[in-house]
């Protein structure tokens, strides 16, 4: 209730130097089949000013974390900033402030993106993060991830996108690799459009509470489907596919997996007021940060946000 209060005080503040603003309750849950899950609400405003063309937003909420391991539990205090530099260039930064029992992080993230052309588009980030999981937690493990992008969309069905991370993490490891997405647009079909993926990450070494093998590498083949619908007052995508996962351990095993992937969004407005984003993705690996699947493995993501304007 506290922070609730909190909300509402700074929201009508804000609405006094912003042409418009909006509430907005942001909810991240996340669970395997190793009873692994995350919870995280926020709830916030966030408010246009025109002059300066961007967006401020503040939020405050809760992160939990539950594995067989325990629980461990943050409160939350969110700063964001997204300021529209040109048409074709644009920055997104975040201030996560967590308190926690024994650890209180700060996290941070900036993100630039640009288009040169309808052919050309960029995008490099930073950010400053936890290894998110209850034995990361407490070792109190941070990590910062270092991003960059390029897409090619070199004809009309045809664009290329190349990807390049790093990722060093307080106990010394470091993370590095690449992604590379080929997607073709499909002309006879209007929406469809088929799509290859390929990751490869490297790894200094296995970390204790989080999975990064010496060698990862993923490979998919998915279909891939974006329409409106309901008066174009909602757009849907979908993406769907299978694939291969190599991995090689530290003890010179190698180990093959098969992937799936199905991956939904959906945003749009119920009236004039209220509106929703969302995107939930299923998987048989989960990223970076959890350990080796098999074939049984589950690790499903839904991120969705009620957006109400005024």
């Amino acid at each position: 209730m506290k922070q609730f209060l909190m909300i509402m005080m700074l929201s009508v503040a804000g609405a006094a130097y912003a042409e418009s603003w909006r509430m907005e309750s942001e909810n991240l849950l996340i669970s395997d089949s190793d009873d692994a899950s995350q919870r995280r609400h926020l709830l916030g405003v966030i408010a246009d000013l025109p002059s300066a063309g961007s967006k401020a937003g503040l939020s405050l909420g809760s992160w939990r974390f539950d594995e067989a391991a325990g629980t461990e539990d943050f409160d939350v205090l969110r700063l964001s900033y997204d300021w529209a530099i040109t048409e074709k260039a644009s920055v997104f930064a975040s201030l996560h402030a967590l308190d926690g029992d024994d650890w209180s992080p700060m996290l941070a993230s900036i993100r630039g993106v640009h288009s040169f052309s309808e052919q050309w588009r960029i995008e490099a980030s930073a950010e400053k993060g936890i290894i998110d999981s209850v034995a990361g937690i407490r070792q109190k493990l941070g990590s910062e991830t270092y991003n960059a992008s390029v897409d090619w969309h070199f004809s009309e069905q045809w664009t290329v996108v190349a990807a390049l991370m790093s990722m060093p993490i307080d106990d010394g490891n470091k993370r590095n690799g690449g992604v590379l997405r080929f997607i073709y647009e499909l002309p006879q079909i209007t929406g469809f459009n088929l799509q290859t993926r390929s990751k490869m990450l490297k790894s200094d070494f296995n970390g204790m509470g989080y999975f990064s093998p010496p060698v990862l590498q993923e490979h998919l083949l998915l279909v891939g489907y974006r329409g409106a619908a309901f008066n174009a007052n909602w757009v849907f995508s979908l993406l769907a596919g299978a694939g291969n996962q190599n991995i090689e351990t530290e003890f010179d095993e190698s180990i093959r997996n098969e992937l799936y992937y199905l991956e939904l969004n959906a945003r749009g407005w119920f009236n004039d007021n209220v509106g929703l984003e969302s995107k939930g993705y299923c998987s048989n690996t989960g990223g970076p940060n959890l350990g080796a699947p098999d074939d049984s493995y589950r690790y499903c993501s839904l991120l969705f946000s009620i957006i109400g304007s005024f």
